[in-house]
């Protein structure tokens, strides 16, 4: 079935023109199904691509614009890789098509199919949305530049620590915080959080995380230096778009603090912060999600505004993206294996100062993924309070 559906506006941005994987790791001791799995595998991407064609589909963006690498691209793709006691399945999507929340459901609803039930006609027409101008545009008059800062293109020269010198080697390692660290941290978070108010343990691990990572880098950066947290956020709920709809429906919320400001604040007083972005009540991202994509529709040819135009996480910025939702521990794609015992991002390019929160697994323990430059790595490796509460994984 041929596919001619255009991206959603925000994932019209080169900055999303990369793939997100994740892989889910089964045990496995029979090497006699390693036909049985493809098998499935086969027949439920089959069943997939009948019920939501666009997935099989191709992304290209017509246009020529500028950063926007190869084209035509495919949109979801999955890897089973069988090793000794196990095989990883490594699922792939073209992150401009749908974001995690987005990639999340097309694995929930693969997984179904896999175990051969049946998509009701809801369902399939949710996971088939009409992508052009689900997120209203504003006038002219409605458009502050001022509001839009961090994502306005900024002039690299203009980078304090812009340089002829090579970029520093940076690292990828994981970190695993157990259920008990977790609710510790959150029971020192909530000392500073005056009731009614409320923070979640994504807010108070978000909060710790940069401000753990703002301590050791201040040992070689200014502590008046400011630094940005750029916290990738799924803005459905404020938009009006359906929970299970896939694409790429995602925003970030920023917030600045000095190196110095980070270190004195309290974990709770930070991590309140954090839930006033997010919290319906009280958040601007409905109206600066409208904003953005406003600019980007009327951008020529390149677009002068992205999610994190004006963030250096290279520098002194944070950029932090929750995947901590525990149900991609409940996919078990009919292949017989039973849940997955691990789900992790496998193994990529370097990018420093970007940082993944992991599912939640069964037992509560959120494992999290940093880049950082392998100085500064080694830094939060040894920093005490850091180390209180994270395990080094590798």
């Amino acid at each position: 079935m041929e596919v001619d559906d255009c991206l959603d506006i925000l994932g019209q941005q080169p900055f999303f023109n990369i793939y997100t994987q994740l892989s889910l790791i089964f045990p496995l001791f029979e090497t006699s199904q390693h036909g049985d799995i493809v098998n499935t595998l086969a027949e439920g991407l089959s069943r997939l691509a009948k019920n939501l064609p666009w997935v099989a589909g191709q992304k290209t963006l017509p246009g020529g614009i500028a950063g926007a690498g190869p084209d035509p691209t495919p949109v979801f793709e999955i890897q089973a890789t069988f090793i000794t006691g196990g095989l990883i399945l490594t699922f792939v999507t073209q992150h401009q098509t749908m974001d995690m929340t987005g990639q999340r459901q097309v694995m929930c609803l693969l997984s179904r199919l896999c175990r051969g039930e049946e998509l009701t006609e809801s369902e399939i027409a949710d996971a088939n949305p009409t992508r052009r101008g689900r997120i209203p545009l504003l006038n002219e008059s409605e458009i502050p530049r001022s509001r839009l800062d961090l994502q306005a293109a900024k002039d690299p020269t203009n980078n304090p620590v812009a340089s002829d010198t090579a970029p520093a080697s940076a690292t990828w390692a994981y970190f695993a915080f157990s259920s008990a660290s977790l609710a510790t941290l959150k029971h020192l978070a909530m000392q500073n959080v005056a009731a009614p108010r409320f923070v979640s343990t994504d807010d108070t691990l978000t909060a710790f995380l940069w401000q753990s990572v703002g301590r050791v880098r201040m040992q070689r950066i200014a502590a008046g230096t400011m630094s940005t947290l750029g916290r990738a956020v799924d803005v459905r709920r404020y938009l009006g778009v359906s929970e299970t709809s896939p694409g790429m429906v995602q925003h970030q919320a920023f917030h600045t603090h000095t190196f110095q400001e980070l270190a004195q604040m309290p974990l709770g007083a930070v991590a309140s912060e954090l839930r006033a972005a997010v919290d319906p009540s009280t958040s601007q991202l409905a109206y600066t999600t409208r904003v953005l994509a406003t600019l980007i529709d009327r951008a020529d040819g390149e677009s002068a505004s992205s999610l994190t135009a004006g963030i250096d996480p290279s520098f002194a910025d944070l950029l932090i993206s929750s995947w901590a939702d525990p149900s991609f521990y409940g996919m078990d794609f009919g292949l017989g294996l039973g849940t997955p015992e691990a789900v992790r991002r496998p193994s990529f390019v370097s990018v420093e100062g970007l940082c993944y929160l992991m599912p939640k697994s069964p037992l509560g323990e959120i494992a999290v993924a940093v880049c950082l430059r392998d100085e500064d790595l080694l830094k939060l490796q040894c920093d005490r309070e850091f180390s209180k509460h994270a395990v080094y994984i590798g």
